[in-house]
Formats: structure tokens, sequence, C-alpha cells
């Protein structure tokens, strides 16, 4: 089997594959990948144990991939504290984990965190990365991930 010289281009013409098979959209089935690339990297990070998923992605996983997918990936974030530059460097460190075989890159200078429900019972965090699939660029889409602590 040869060597693929082209990883995201690869990626990207077999889930225009996908797409024109399954009757799903491209960019629906593209976020996803961008997501379960993301979880990859959490599942052999240090912080596997930190971030639990929940909401409408682990819901989409539960009913085989049935219902309607999210655009976002929310977690519960245990044992860890609630402070914005701590989450961030997690997040980072997440990101960072280099797979060269997905294609898939963070754009780590552009991430954004936010308080979310601030003053409120269940105060979160909401981070925002883009995530590029080689050059295409239009194509980038926003982790954002709302974080229950």
């Amino acid at each position: 089997m040869s060597e693929i010289k082209n990883i995201p281009a690869s990626v990207s013409e077999r889930l225009k594959n996908i797409a024109k098979e399954s009757g799903k959209a491209f960019d629906t089935l593209l976020l996803l990948y961008f997501q379960e690339r993301f979880l990859y990297r959490l599942s052999i990070s240090d912080f596997r144990d930190k971030f639990i998923l929940k909401g409408g992605l682990f819901l989409f996983s539960q009913t085989q991939f049935k219902a309607r997918p999210t655009k976002d990936v929310d977690f519960l974030a245990r044992q860890i504290a609630n402070e914005l530059e701590l989450l961030r460097e997690s997040f980072i460190a997440i990101c960072s984990i280099s797979v060269p075989s997905d294609g898939v890159f963070f754009q780590l200078d552009k991430m954004t965190t936010e308080r979310i429900k601030e003053d409120a019972d269940y105060e979160g965090v909401r981070i925002k990365v883009t995530a590029l699939l080689g050059r295409m660029r239009k194509r980038s889409c926003s982790l954002i991930s709302d974080l229950v602590m």
C-alpha cells in the first residue's frame, strides 16, 4: 500500500464520498470529523479523566448517529479548577497533540475563552477554537466547548 501524500485532500475526498452515499451534508460530516478528532486527542491526553462528554454530541453518539448532530461539544469538567487560563491551557495541550494521520490542525492563536452564565448556580466556560483540514480555511469550524463545573 502506498503512502498518502496529501492527507487532508484524501480525508476530504473520503468525506465527500460518504456525504454522497449517505445523503448527509459535507459540512455536517466535516464538523463531526473535527469533533471526533478533538475527542481522540482528548482520549490520549492527560486530561482524559477531567472532561466528561455530555449534551447533544453525547446523545448523538448514543442514538447510533440517528439524531441531529450539534455544532458544539459539551463537557462536564471535574477535578480541575474553574479558572479561564487553566482551562485554556488544558485545551491548548489537547489541541497541540500531533496526529499526522488525520490532517487536522487547530488554530490555537485564535482560541477564545469566555465565562458563560456568570453569577449563576452553574457557571461555565465557553472555549472556541478553529479546526482546519489542510488549506480548507473556508471549511474551518469552531469547536465550541461549554464546560460546566
